[in-house]
Order: structure tokens, then C-alpha cells, then sequence
């Protein structure tokens, strides 16, 4: 194999282990009558189910009672789904979903027990580094400005230096502020 395929499929693994790195599992767990959890993801985040099981569903044959629910709330739509399509002994049916979105799951019933509980597990993770927001200088013309900026309110932002900032009077924000020159 060539070095420069030997090398770059190296950066390709080491990329993907440490993304891998950045994800983290969050499980809603409901184990009364009526209750709600919520997962909230940002705009920079994605979540793929990884398993769910209601035990109430499995404690009787064709429940009458209306059992947990999973609703995506997603750029103004909502999608309700019914326990079995989530439920991992139904088989599971996998989705993954780009935030910013609202995934809320419902206990439901009205007689559900502490050992009846209906729980979903979710991997969360962070999306790509948009690369439309930086920028890569290549050798010969052009270039950039670069400047690191400092603020208290984050609306009006001065021109920081580099260094270390201690016993700040209040809270400070820092950015760095790029742009690109002809």
C-alpha cells in the first residue's frame, strides 16, 4: 500500500475513534402513571436510538390502556410513535435525528407500577465541525485577520490580547474573530 493511502486512512480511523470519544449515551427512564422525560438537542448535536423496552406492554396481550409513547418535535412538526415501533422486544426500528429537536417520551396508563417502567436509550452526537466557519490559509497570496475579542455582555465586543485573565469584575466572554483578506 502506498504511504499517502497508509496515512490517510490512519487520520480516517483516529478521526472517527476520537468522535466516537464525544458521544454520550442518555437513557429517559418513566416508572409511574402519566409522567414525561425530555431530551433537548442542540443545533450541533444528533441522536440515534439504541434500545427502548416498555414492560408494561409485555404484562398483557393487546393492552387496552394507552402504554409509553415517543414524540419528536422537529422544526415544528410532531411525530408521535406508538410503544412497539421503539419497544426493543418488537424489534427495534433504529432512527437517528439531527437537533435542534425535542424527543419526549410518555409513560402513559393509568396503573403502571415502579416494576412496569418504559425506558428509551439514546447515543448523542456531536455533528461534524462545520468547516464554513473557519479558515484555511494555503501558501501564497491572500491571508487573513485574525483577532481575539473579550466582552461582559455579549453584545459589544473590544480587541483582547493574549495572556491569562484572573480576577475578572464579571463575567467575560472570549471569540476569536477571522476574516479573510484579499
Amino acid at each position: 500500500m502506498k504511504p499517502a493511502i497508509s496515512i490517510l486512512l490512519l487520520c480516517t480511523a483516529a478521526r472517527m475513534i476520537c468522535q466516537r470519544a464525544d458521544a454520550r449515551i442518555v437513557t429517559l427512564l418513566l416508572v409511574g402513571t402519566n409522567q414525561t422525560a425530555t431530551l433537548i438537542l442542540q443545533e450541533n448535536e444528533g441522536a440515534r436510538l439504541a434500545m427502548g423496552y416498555d414492560a408494561y406492554a409485555h404484562e398483557f396481550n393487546g393492552p387496552t390502556d394507552q402504554v409509553g409513547s415517543l414524540q419528536i418535535l422537529k422544526d415544528g412538526a410532531r411525530f408521535a410513535l406508538p410503544w412497539y415501533w421503539y419497544d426493543w422486544a418488537s424489534r427495534t426500528t433504529p432512527f437517528a435525528i439531527a437537533g435542534p429537536a425535542v424527543i419526549t417520551l410518555n409513560s402513559g396508563v393509568t396503573n403502571r407500577s415502579g416494576t412496569q417502567g418504559v425506558f428509551l436509550s439514546f447515543e448523542v452526537l456531536p455533528e461534524n465541525y462545520d468547516v464554513s466557519k473557519s479558515i484555511t490559509l494555503a501558501p501564497g497570496s491572500g491571508g487573513a485577520s485574525i483577532a481575539l475579542e473579550n466582552s461582559t455582555n455579549l453584545i459589544n465586543w473590544a480587541t483582547a490580547t493574549n495572556g491569562v485573565y484572573t480576577n475578572v469584575p464579571s463575567a467575560t466572554f472570549f471569540r476569536v474573530k477571522a476574516e479573510r483578506l484579499p
